[in-house]
């Protein structure tokens, strides 16, 4: 019974070394252009910052319905399926701006947040000035670099800033201000009068 045992493991052994992992292939889409992390499978850490458009290699036996398995630059580890596309997204371009006072969207699907009231969220430039895509909230796994700016309606002036239900006072003439590396949930609200 031992040998049969002992016979039966090698032969699984050897069978699911000779089949080979399903694979594809896919690119980096990011919405704004920017790098995604690909993150490693023992502890999550971040093992690389993977450029938009990058042609990646992925195991399926691997991947789940939210994480892809990837290979970049030598390493293996896991990228979120909605950073990724199955077409070459070919260079970025950027979307045009939506205007003050339209509503802004949303971006991303991590755990945490940054909600604007009454203002638009974006991402710095190299200069650190918010540019490209306005947003009314950004979902994030990792902490985020942002630019708040008040969206001031008609008539009315910049009171100060709300920032976790804290009014800020002393914010009443800033109308753009950047929070750099935000980690946790966070919810920002421009007062008028």
């Amino acid at each position: 019974m031992k040998k049969l045992l002992l016979y039966t493991v090698i032969v699984l052994l050897i069978l699911s070394a000779a089949l080979p992992a399903l694979a594809g292939t896919c690119y980096v889409k990011t919405p704004n252009g920017k790098t995604v992390n690909m993150r490693s499978p023992e502890d999550n850490s971040v093992l690389a910052h993977i450029p938009y458009g990058t042609q990646l290699a992925f195991d399926d036996n691997l991947s789940t319905e939210v994480v892809a398995y990837v290979t970049y630059d030598g390493q293996k580890g896991y990228v979120r399926w909605s950073y990724l596309s199955n077409t070459d997204p070919g260079p970025y371009k950027k979307k045009g701006s939506a205007k003050a006072t339209e509503a802004p969207g949303s971006y991303g699907e991590g755990l945490y947040s940054i909600t604007a009231t009454g203002a638009y969220i974006q991402f710095p430039n190299k200069k650190g000035k918010g540019s490209g895509t306005r947003y009314s909230e950004v979902r994030f796994d990792d902490p985020v670099d942002v630019v708040i700016t008040a969206s001031i309606p008609k008539g009315k002036k910049l009171a100060g800033w709300k920032i976790n239900s804290v009014y800020i006072s002393f914010y009443k003439s800033v109308k753009t201000f950047r929070l750099p590396e935000v980690f946790d949930n966070t919810t920002i609200e421009a007062v008028f009068k």
